[in-house]
């Protein structure tokens, strides 16, 4: 796995912010120093309210975070990380991406412009989060986002 410098990994994410930008009114960006150093963290909370806001950081590993509990990627500074952060953010501007839940949990499925799906699952706290709910990822409740445009 061959890290990217700074730099790189600040032009990469700049990149993403770019065509976030590019939409315009369709969302807002927001970009906020964090942490020591190059870090940062950017939020798109959409315009329209059925589509899904998602957020990332950038310290020494780059955190994606979309949805409820769900959705939360830990990515190196690669450029094979950088390119998944680039494809998640666009099928998730498009509406490609759905999200499934039940007490204290959820699950957030991306479909890439390939055709692959991707999908995280994540746990609130408190009890319901762990008590064992068999099959909760066919039976929960589904959200089918819309696209920002």
């Amino acid at each position: 796995m061959n890290k990217l410098k700074s730099a790189q990994v600040r032009a990469h994410l700049q990149v993403i912010e770019d065509r976030l930008s590019d939409l315009g009114s369709l969302v807002t960006v927001t970009h906020r120093p964090f942490g020591p150093a190059d870090g940062h963290m950017v939020s798109a909370v959409p315009a329209n309210p059925r589509s899904l806001a998602f957020s990332w950081i950038w310290t020494d590993v780059v955190v994606f975070e979309a949805g409820r509990e769900g959705g939360r990627w830990e990515l190196e500074p690669t450029a094979a990380d950088l390119q998944f952060l680039g494809d998640v953010v666009a099928a998730m501007v498009a509406g490609r991406v759905v999200e499934t839940f039940a007490a204290g949990r959820s699950a957030v499925a991306v479909t890439l412009a390939s055709g692959d799906v991707v999908c995280e699952v994540g746990y609130g706290g408190g009890l319901a989060s762990v008590v064992p709910l068999p099959g909760w990822r066919r039976w929960g409740h589904r959200t089918q986002y819309e696209p920002y445009k």
